[in-house]
């Protein structure tokens, strides 16, 4: 389990005794427990793998919303009755 999908799973493992422990001191113990299993899972090395990160925004033909939307509402209500 080295990846995200091994740390979702740990984390649905651990919930429900992490909830029922008795008392708060506890819930945090397995809390640390939970985070240092986590902690210990390292990615094998991935040659050849490279993933830029960038945000990819594609530009859009319309503007961007910069008012409230009934503002818009009534601007379309008020063209279309004239």
């Amino acid at each position: 389990m080295e990846d995200f999908k091994g740390t979702v799973d740990r984390l649905s493992d651990w919930a429900w005794p992490i909830f029922s422990a008795p008392n708060a001191s506890e819930r945090r113990l397995m809390k640390l427990k939970l985070l240092e299993s986590i902690g210990e899972d390292l990615l094998e090395a991935r040659p050849g793998r490279y993933e830029p990160r960038v945000l990819k925004r594609r530009p859009k033909p319309f503007p961007v919303m910069i008012r409230p939307r009934q503002e818009y509402h009534e601007k379309f209500a008020a063209s279309q009755v004239s």
